[in-house]
């Protein structure tokens, strides 16, 4: 599996939460040779670094990477391709179901688009506007 397909199985995967994910998809970018530190990482995915290093023990425990320490600071990373391809995908937005963070999608009720037309369909507040063309509130 080379990095592209990587990062798209970690893009698609359902079960990780937002931090792992980003995590994640930056360790990658340090591929052949994935040993970021903690700060580099923290400073490249914005986050805190314990939230880095939460996360990156949460995909430890997941069975997803592998952690080897190799200095104070830095970690080597070891990705396991097998497990990531193994896991749940989130749905595509099919047949008005839009998924969510956890991969769970709420459906579109006819009332909901109903209210959804209703706020596009927008008809203009003054008569006079919408003869003359004129937006209101625009002289």
């Amino acid at each position: 599996m080379n990095t592209f397909e990587l990062q798209r199985a970690i893009r698609d995967a359902a079960p990780l939460s937002k931090s792992e994910r980003v995590v994640l998809i930056m360790a990658t970018t340090y591929l052949p040779n994935a040993c970021p530190s903690w700060r580099s990482l923290a400073l490249d995915t914005g986050l805190h670094r314990d939230t880095v290093r939460r996360a990156a023990y949460a995909l430890r425990d997941k069975g997803l990477i592998k952690l080897t320490p190799k200095g104070n600071e830095t970690t080597t990373w070891t990705f396991n391709a097998e497990a990531l391809a193994k896991l749940p995908r989130t749905p595509k937005i099919k047949g008005g179901v839009i998924p969510d963070h956890r991969g769970v999608g709420s459906q579109i009720t006819p009332k909901r688009q109903e209210r959804d037309n209703l706020l596009r369909r927008r008809s203009p507040k003054h008569e006079s506007d919408s003869q003359s063309g004129r937006r209101c509130g625009t002289r």
